[in-house]
């Protein structure tokens, strides 16, 4: 087999939650909660506004996005898939860590 075979497109809506990301090459590292994964993001304004510091994430932060997978057969005729981020719809906030005071009741 010479060339890749392609065989499915679908798209959906989905929260992913950010492993990595390379802002140079715009290729993230996700997970779905079951699947990490590697996403080309196609959304120029979402880019630009993280490029821009307007968008800042933490380690619990999820995205909901239109995610598209290729389906394809690899030269080497092992099914592969190729994740791209069509548009980011929400950037929710992961838990927020805040600080306590603890107070010992028999100092008071």
């Amino acid at each position: 087999m010479d060339e890749i075979e392609y065989l499915d497109v679908t798209i959906k809506i989905i929260f992913i939650q950010i492993i990595s990301m390379d802002l140079k090459r715009e290729k993230w590292k996700f997970s779905d909660g079951i699947t990490k994964f590697f996403a080309d993001i196609d959304d120029s304004e979402f880019i630009k506004s993280v490029q821009k510091n307007f968008q800042q994430f933490g380690s619990t932060d999820l995205l909901k996005v239109e995610l598209q997978t290729q389906q394809y057969i690899s030269k080497e005729e092992n099914l592969k898939s190729k994740y791209t981020v069509k548009k980011v719809l929400e950037h929710k906030k992961g838990a927020q860590q805040i600080n306590l005071k603890f107070t010992d009741d028999e100092d008071e």
